[in-house]
């Protein structure tokens, strides 16, 4: 209730019973009325403050406050004359002796002496009463003296001084007139202690005062009453006032301070109750935070527990925001249940725990709500329960997990013995931290030493060992392990444990700042141990393997020699691309570039100098374009760059600022300066060609015509080159006329052993009868690749070789050497090639299909499972141009073939270079080491054929030997001469 609201309510009852008091010779009362009025006044009057005695007393301390409790209390012995006096007025006309005006004043007078004593009383409870109990000693003398007085003033009220005098007049005597004085003094005092003092809480108070205040006025208007009239109007006024002081009594101590507290209390419960089953604690640290809505903490505001035998914090239950705990000295709480309840904290102890609850600043010390302690004290217990559910919980899971952890992490050990996927480092990582946590050690390292090497593998560290061990000189502790005798053991400050397999030896090692390890924990290591290194001997094969398999997707998919695309990874590529340009409808350009005067490079310096500057100018192509470009190495010395989204004019400054950078880059052999030139071609999509064959077609052919008129510039699609296109696509048309008409042509030469300088074998050639003219197979090996008709065309030569010869009725061994392509190599063509045998009864044993280096890199495992299929059936095999490749031995490695075709570039340079005669003999190491024959090509005169022979080449090939020819007058010469033999 607010103060200006009070203050107008007093006012209005001054001013009221002023006015009356001024009118009242005009508003007398008749004898009946007068009667009636005070009648229902007082008796309701009565039975009101009867009704407030009783249901404070009945609902006691527990429920409300101490003060209204022996307010209730108190008032028992107020209603004893009270009671008196309405018998006397009202019901009897005659009760006990004769009733007179100043028997039932005297009644009146003393019923409020009553009042006034029950409301000091419990308003200064805390002086009157310091010692426990005493409240209820008072009671009985207080009781027995309102009735012994009561009894008294009914029975010798005429012996008494009268109050009034000369009854006619009704007129006060002097002694009222104080009496009134002092009691409006009293209870005026007693308001405005009341509501400054929040006497009765800040609730309650502001009503409880304003009660006293209308019993002020009731004594204000009765001593302004009965000076002229015996019915003054003023009298029913004074009751009227004393009737709504009552009546404010019980508003505010049961609506107020019961009703709506107990409303507010069990709707906040409700909601508290709620909330802990949607929210759930949250561990920061080792203490549990829950936010509950401020709805929810009725009159509370945080709440802390204490864990007593830890002094520590253990839980904060908050509305709004954490607050910071007060300082509270946990270690002297002793003792259990509530402390105290003050201003700002409530303090209670629970077997092992201290609650500390922050109650509403509103209940001042006073005015302490025993409901509202009660649902503090509820709350704790609740809240405290709540919690501790939780913090068991959790600590009861910390120390099961601290159980199972040691199974747990050597039953993950083994897991990753069936299941390892993951890698090395991880995984000993994660058992190392959990090796930390389970033998509570400062830190540990798993090591990997590679024996042959002398040197470390992996090392791997935990967290600890990093953040708790910085200046620790991890080799020299390694070497301590790895030298002592023992493979297991504990030393001052560490213990370990270690393990040897085929090149490297494995060592766990654990260590602390101050605890000694125990033997206990020393076996424990080693069991997880052997778990562990049973996983990483697994682990260490697994990944051997997928390195290896590494390498060979690395051999499958990227030229070994510039780690660019190949052709076949490129032209795949390039077919995605045109794919995505067809349905973003962005452009798409392709740069071919060619490496000038790199025969040159080869012949002047070796082909390992010709190399190196490959992988240089590859090196300028991958720094120099974009991340969504993509760069190939489409042949020896062909490059290929895809540029999605680029348009011509992007396209030439690419390659301008590729072709400068490649020329500015030099390479340094024997104090000399290589540097290399660059031809480039550019054909864009859709505007150039249409396709991805179209796009490499004419962009080869502007590069035979930038190769055959401006070598080293960079040319685009224009109408000259479409020209050219189109003259160059003639020429394809009627290559690809004689394929599709099979106008093929065989030819054989010779390959003689170089120990016996006789004809053992001839490798048979292909030629294709265009317009009449024999071409050889390098003017259209890849145009029929790309058109798909090599199939077709190996098919077509192996068999008119077959038929040739059987035709001959051949009798002698000599091997027929047949190059095939990559793309036939399959199942299907392993059929045909098969009846073929059959049917022209060829002996499988003599022939040997050759494959050429640079082509079976393509996809080494399907080569490699072909070969072994048809090795099974007696065929053999080997390598055309070995040597030309940047990873040729690694050829031999997957590839189980019979013969090598030694690259005859190195043949033409070994007379004038030492570089590649050691090449060759390399080759014939690594051959023999193998149990592979090699041959030489391109012998071209008696000056190489003797070096070759001195080397110990087994084979020997070329236009010194003898000229391809056709089949029959080859295998005629061949026949004859063995005749002759």
């Amino acid at each position: 209730m607010g103060r200006s609201l009070g203050y107008i309510l007093i006012l209005a009852g001054v001013l009221l019973t002023l006015v009356l008091y001024f009118f009242q010779d005009q508003l007398v009362l008749s004898k009946q009325d007068f009667a009636i009025s005070i009648s229902i006044l007082r008796i309701s009057t009565f039975f009101l403050l009867f009704f407030t005695s009783t249901t404070l007393i009945a609902l006691g301390q527990k429920v409300i406050s101490k003060r209204l409790y022996l307010l209730g209390l108190f008032l028992l012995p107020a209603l004893i004359p009270d009671l008196f006096h309405i018998l006397s007025f009202s019901f009897f006309p005659d009760f006990i002796t004769e009733n007179k005006r100043h028997k039932t004043a005297y009644l009146y007078l003393f019923s409020r002496f009553m009042v006034m004593v029950a409301l000091f009383l419990s308003a200064f409870n805390h002086r009157f009463f310091k010692k426990e109990g005493l409240e209820r000693a008072t009671l009985i003398p207080l009781t027995l003296f309102s009735l012994l007085t009561s009894f008294t003033l009914v029975l010798y009220y005429p012996q008494l001084p009268p109050i009034f005098l000369h009854m006619d007049a009704v007129k006060p005597a002097w002694y009222k007139t104080l009496y009134d004085f002092l009691s409006l003094t009293l209870f005026s005092f007693l308001a405005i202690h009341i509501y400054r003092q929040r006497v009765f809480g800040d609730r309650v108070s502001p009503f409880i005062s304003l009660a006293v205040g209308f019993l002020a006025l009731s004594v204000f208007a009765f001593s302004l009453s009965l000076h002229k009239h015996p019915f003054d109007p003023m009298v029913p006024l004074a009751s009227f006032f004393r009737f709504l002081g009552y009546g404010l009594f019980s508003f505010s101590i049961l609506y107020l301070s019961v009703r709506k507290e107990a409303k507010a209390i069990m709707g906040s419960t409700q909601k508290l109750l709620k909330a802990l089953m949607k929210e759930a604690p949250v561990k920061e640290g080792d203490v549990f935070y829950l936010n509950i809505d401020k709805a929810c903490l009725y009159g509370i505001g945080n709440l802390f527990i204490y864990d007593i035998k830890n002094s520590r914090l253990i839980a904060q239950v908050y509305s709004d925001r954490k607050e910071r705990p007060p300082h509270v000295g946990v270690k002297d709480v002793k003792g259990s249940g509530s402390l105290s309840l003050d201003r700002d904290y409530h303090y209670s102890v629970y077997g092992d725990y201290l609650v500390l609850t922050e109650v509403s600043s509103e209940y001042s010390p006073d005015g302490e709500s025993p409901l509202k302690k009660l649902h503090i004290m509820n709350v704790e217990r609740l809240l405290l329960g709540y919690m501790l559910n939780w913090i068991d919980f959790d600590r009861s899971i910390g120390e099961k997990n601290k159980e199972i952890q040691r199974l747990y992490l050597i039953l993950e050990t083994s897991e990753y013995a069936t299941q390892a996927y993951n890698n090395i480092e991880t995984f000993s990582k994660q058992v190392l931290e959990r090796l930390d946590y389970v033998l509570k050690m400062d830190g540990s390292l798993f090591y990997m030493w590679n024996i042959n090497a002398e040197l470390p593998d992996k090392i791997t560290f935990s967290t600890g060992l990093l953040t708790k061990f910085p200046n620790l000189k991890s080799h020299e502790l390694i070497e301590k392990v790895m030298e002592s005798p023992e493979l297991y053991g504990i030393r001052e400050n560490y213990i370990y444990c270690k393990f040897e397999s085929s090149y490297y030896q494995a060592g766990l090692v654990g260590l602390r700042l101050s605890r000694e390890f125990e033997q206990e924990e020393l076996m424990f290591l080693k069991t997880v141990a052997n778990q562990l290194f049973h996983v990483i001997r697994l682990m260490k094969v697994i990944e051997d393997l997928q390195k290896a398999q590494a390498s060979i997707r690395l051999l499958a998919e990227y030229d070994p020699l510039s780690l660019l695309y190949n052709r076949n990874s490129f032209e795949k590529l390039l077919e995605k691309e045109i794919d995505r340009a067809d349905r973003s409808g962005e452009p798409l350009c392709l740069l071919f570039i060619d490496v000038d005067n790199l025969k040159v490079v080869n012949d002047t310096y070796g082909y390992n100098v010709g190399d190196f500057l490959l992988k240089s100018i590859a090196e300028v192509i991958k720094k120099g374009i974009r991340k969504l470009d993509i760069a190939g190495r489409l042949g020896g010395d062909e490059f290929g760059i895809i540029l999605p989204r680029a348009n011509k004019k992007t396209a030439r400054d690419v390659a301008e600022r590729l072709r400068q950078e490649i020329i500015r880059k030099s390479l340094v052999v024997d104090n000399a300066e290589i540097h290399a030139g660059v031809s480039i071609s550019i054909v864009c999509y859709p505007l150039d060609a249409k396709s991805k064959e179209e796009m490499i077609s004419i962009g080869e052919g502007i590069m035979y015509a930038i190769k055959k008129e401006d070598k080293g510039s960079i040319k685009v699609v224009d109408e000259t080159t479409k020209e050219l296109y189109a003259t160059f696509r003639r020429v394809e048309r009627d290559i690809l006329d004689s394929l599709e008409r099979g106008l093929v042509e065989v030819f054989l030469q010779d390959i003689v052993d170089l120990k016996t300088k006789k004809t053992e074998a001839f490798e048979g050639l292909m030629r294709l009868v265009v317009k009449g003219e024999l071409l050889p197979a390098g003017n259209f090996i890849h145009m029929a690749e790309q058109m798909g008709l090599i199939h077709r065309l190996d098919l077509t030569i192996i068999e008119k070789l077959f038929q040739e010869v059987s035709q001959l009725q051949v009798e002698r061994d000599f091997l027929l050497f047949i190059n095939i392509s990559p793309r036939d190599l399959t199942e299907d063509f392993m059929k045909e090639v098969m009846a073929k045998v059959k049917h022209y009864k060829i002996n499988p044993e003599r022939i040997v299909f050759e494959i050429t280096e640079r082509e079976a890199i393509q996809d080494i495992f399907k080569i490699s499972d072909f070969i072994k299929s048809m090795k099974n059936e007696g065929f053999r095999f080997a390598i055309d141009d070995f040597g030309s490749g940047y990873a040729s031995y690694l050829y031999i490695k997957y590839l189980p073939v019979d013969f090598l075709k030694i690259e005859g570039e190195f043949i033409k340079g070994m007379k004038r270079s030492d570089i590649d005669k050691n090449f060759i003999k390399s080759m014939l190491d690594i051959a023999r080491g193998f149990g592979i024959k090699t041959i030489a090509e391109y012998v071209e005169d008696k000056e190489t054929f003797d070096l070759l022979v001195d080397m110990g080449v087994d084979y020997a090939q070329g236009y010194y030997i003898g000229k391809p020819g056709k089949v029959k007058e080859k295998l005629i010469t061949y026949l004859s001469k063995g005749a002759n033999r």
